[in-house]
């Protein structure tokens, strides 16, 4: 009897969307018999091992990365870089110890720039070919993007999760010839069509101190309206789900997938980051949005930025949040209604790991 193929996934820790988006990766590569492996580190491996409780999990060195609560987020992770190298090298050493100990066949990084072997075929999914840094930082673009660059060419193959023509071109181009494979638009979520039971949806997620003050400012001003709202507070290290409950307003320090899922397709309208991840799961459930990109975080400005542009979701900095002007102006956009989401590229992808 031929044994099982072992595929070893390893998600980045900063935020939660890494591991969210190799949620469906993990279930279609089950689905093709293979057997599962994970590794990661904070809360992210908190948020896989609630989800797969069966598979086994390795802990990685985690980044910890610090997000200022003011100031230059390129001057702040420019301070950490030399432990950011420190931490690539010794989860590149802890990864050959899992390949060797476990026969593993294939690892799938998730930005993780360390988690790959030249001994086995090494995937690393990223939808930053092309980083963007902050106008006065544009000087630093082309040396950031080279280093990018020769970290990419370490695997044998690069996974972007979006279609080839994606509505954020200017992230997912590369720079330089890549061996690249567009696995089409990735999200854990499935459509249920579910009646309404919340007007507002709020998502909080990132980084500290980021998230805590993200929470803090949709927490309060839910307070004072009248609107019913669940509050998700992307807490996967606090052992009970809800913490707090009322008529109004429930407040959950985390949601699995499903139940996610369905608060998500119960919601009105959903309040969250323009994370990447975050939205293909929007597009994926076609939902409306209100989008606050992180302080100081340049993609996430740029998406928020492109998918305002286009009319698809209204989107305003952290400082100029107001909830009931905010809902007025998301009724002048499309939501994600008519966004394609087409699988056939993710199942070609996974098809070609056996």
């Amino acid at each position: 009897m031929e044994r099982r193929k072992k595929i070893l996934v390893a998600p980045l820790d900063w935020g939660l969307g890494h591991a969210t988006r190799c949620i469906p990766i993990i279930r279609g590569l089950q689905n093709r018999g293979c057997e599962v492996l994970i590794a990661s580190s904070g809360r992210a491996l908190k948020l896989l091992q609630k989800e797969f409780p069966q598979l086994k999990t390795f802990e990685l060195v985690g980044y910890n990365p610090q997000y200022p609560a003011s100031g230059s987020m390129v001057f702040a992770m420019a301070k950490q870089l030399p432990r950011f190298l420190r931490t690539i090298g010794k989860e590149q050493s802890q990864i050959e110890k899992i390949i060797a100990r476990n026969e593993i066949d294939v690892v799938v990084s998730d930005n993780r720039y360390g988690c790959f072997s030249k001994k086995i075929k090494s995937i690393i999914i990223t939808h930053q070919l092309n980083i963007q840094m902050p106008k006065r930082w544009k000087w630093l673009e082309k040396t950031v993007n080279k280093y990018n660059d020769r970290q990419l060419k370490k695997f044998t193959e690069c996974w972007v999760p979006s279609p080839p023509a994606s509505i954020i071109l200017t992230l997912t181009q590369a720079s330089v010839d890549l061996n690249v494979r567009y696995i089409g638009y990735v999200s854990r979520f499935e459509k249920k069509f579910l009646e309404k039971k919340f007007d507002v949806c709020a998502i909080c997620s990132g980084p500290e101190p980021q998230r805590s003050m993200f929470e803090k400012l949709l927490t309060d001003q839910l307070k004072k309206s009248d609107l019913t709202g669940i509050i998700i507070r992307g807490k996967t290290e606090v052992l009970n789900p809800y913490f707090k409950q009322s008529e109004q307003l429930t407040i959950a320090n985390y949601l699995t997938t499903e139940d996610l899922n369905e608060v998500i397709e119960q919601s009105e309208i959903v309040i969250a980051r323009s994370g990447y991840s975050t939205v293909m799961d929007l597009a994926k459930l076609k939902k409306n949005a209100v989008l606050i990109p992180t302080p100081f975080q340049t993609e996430q400005e740029l998406i928020a930025e492109e998918l305002q542009r286009v009319k698809i979701a209204y989107c305003v900095k952290q400082k100029d949040f107001d909830l009931q002007h905010a809902l007025s102006e998301s009724k002048n956009y499309s939501g994600f209604s008519h966004f394609e989401y087409n699988e056939t590229l993710f199942e070609k992808a996974l098809d070609s790991l056996l």
